[in-house]
């Protein structure tokens, strides 16, 4: 049956109704998945930039395990008044950071592209993304010098050429700065450099030994054959170039020519000590007593008979013995430690500790502890200084062991002795019989200074920008 125009007229429009509906319908559900998919794409971008920022932070972890300097110096001092340090990172000279460096003045390329700012790639391909430091800002606690509180904000982004998928990640950690030694087992020999070293046959270490000389450093590996050719199992020879030797404690570098009242020189005379009425003679705290001690020719304590001792504490003390020159113990003269009581010496100068090998028939250490408990060994610093930037050890009289902790980093130790304990110097010579004999060490008893460790972070908190 044919249409009239009139009814064909009617139903035209709707027909074009429906399918322009179902066309703006359909332009609706490719705009909507054409968002969603955006949507996707920016919400795996986000989560892949704080994945670069968090990579960010992992990388500057291992910076500061390499470089210990760089976690109580500061970034830049200009971004913040809190900032602890005077250092930054972009003026730290490369051999501050690495001992084995040969360069004194210019800072690591690396650093100082971190400390200006710069994106660095997080992989090979640039797709991955890429870090940058915003800041790392260092804050010592005032009460507890060898604790500090690391700040470190970095940044990760993804996508850096395509404007409107560029994602960008800011993260924010805090983490204690601490001395703490992170060695392991501490050894009982320990030299920086192994080319002044030297052993006689004789020589025995029954300690294990590190050996931080630089690799470029060695002249030959003699040095090195002739001190593992010493080292007597189970114990081991370790060769670790570039680890960084503890500082000197600054308790013991005070200025020789401070103004504060001393006592006078020892020289070949009986003295004991607790004396409160010596001038130089401090009660620091509880149960430590100082003894500030001035130098006559070079030495402070120069004891060369056997009618010559001093003798110190009461047995329920520690005697620090502040020395602005050196340490002679000859002849028979000695120091005698009361039993229970702790003698630390900080020697400004050169030392000589020679024991008698038999004085009445029995053999006498330079420094004798009575009692002799193992966790009271005797513990002498040698600091360098005007007089004697490389002060000279020496170390003799087998006979009776020494009951020793030697820390001397600028000094070559010359040793025919019997040395129970531990000796960290700049180099060793073995002559005759010496021996080193292992010890118990603890590293919280020393007065060091230990490279800064980072601790576990302590804070976490995000910020995308």
């Amino acid at each position: 049956m044919a249409t009239s125009p009139s009814e064909r007229g009617f139903v035209l429009p709707v027909v074009l109704g429906v399918g322009v509906i179902t066309i703006l319908l359909g332009v609706m559900m490719i705009e909507r998945s054409s968002q969603n998919r955006i949507a996707a794409i920016a919400q795996k971008a986000n989560v892949r930039s704080v994945a670069v920022a968090e990579h960010g932070i992992a990388q500057f972890q291992a910076l500061f395990n390499r470089y210990r300097a760089l976690a109580t110096a500061c970034s830049d001092g200009a971004l913040s008044a809190s900032c602890g340090s005077a250092a930054t990172w972009s003026n730290l000279p490369n051999i501050s950071l690495n001992p084995c460096s040969t360069d004194s003045t210019q800072p690591i390329t690396l650093i100082q592209s971190y400390a200006t700012q710069q994106w660095s790639n997080a992989t090979a391909d640039p797709a991955d993304g890429q870090f940058r430091l915003v800041s790392y800002q260092y804050q010592p606690d005032i009460a507890n010098p060898t604790l500090g509180t690391g700040t470190l904000i970095v940044q990760g982004r993804i996508n850096p050429d395509d404007a409107i998928r560029t994602a960008t990640a800011q993260l924010k950690v805090n983490f204690n700065v601490t001395r703490n030694p992170g060695l392991g087992d501490l050894p009982g020999l320990w030299i920086k450099q192994n080319q002044a070293a030297s052993t006689a046959e004789t020589t025995q270490f029954l300690v294990h030994v590190r050996d931080s000389t630089c690799l470029g450093d060695a002249a030959s590996t003699q040095p090195v054959q002739q001190l593992q050719g010493r080292v007597q199992a189970p114990y081991t020879y370790q060769g670790l170039p570039a680890i960084n030797f503890p500082e000197l404690s600054p308790e013991g570098s005070r200025l020789p020519s401070s103004p504060e009242s001393k006592t006078s020189a020892i020289e070949n005379q009986a003295v004991t000590f607790p004396n409160l009425s010596q001038p130089g003679t401090k009660n620091l705290s509880s149960g430590i007593l100082t003894y500030r001690m001035r130098a006559k020719n070079g030495q402070s304590i120069n004891l060369t008979s056997s009618s010559s001792v001093l003798t110190v504490g009461t047995g329920s003390e520690t005697v620090v013995l502040d020395l602005d020159g050196g340490l002679t113990l000859t002849g028979g003269g000695q120091i005698r430690v009361a039993s229970g009581s702790t003698l630390i010496i900080y020697a400004h100068g050169p030392v000589t500790l020679a024991g008698n090998k038999e004085i009445e028939k029995e053999a006498t250490p330079a420094i004798e502890q009575e009692g002799m408990p193992s966790s009271m060994r005797t513990q002498l610093y040698v600091y360098p200084s005007a007089l004697a930037p490389t002060p000279e050890v020496n170390l003799s009289g087998d006979a009776a062991p020494l009951y020793l902790v030697l820390v001397a980093p600028t000094s070559v130790v010359k040793s025919s002795a019997r040395v129970q304990g531990s000796i960290w110097a700049k180099s060793w010579q073995g002559e005759e019989a010496a021996t080193v004999v292992q010890d118990s060490l603890k590293a919280s008893e020393l007065k060091l200074l230990w490279p800064p460790r980072i601790s576990p972070i302590t804070a976490w908190q995000r910020g995308d920008s």
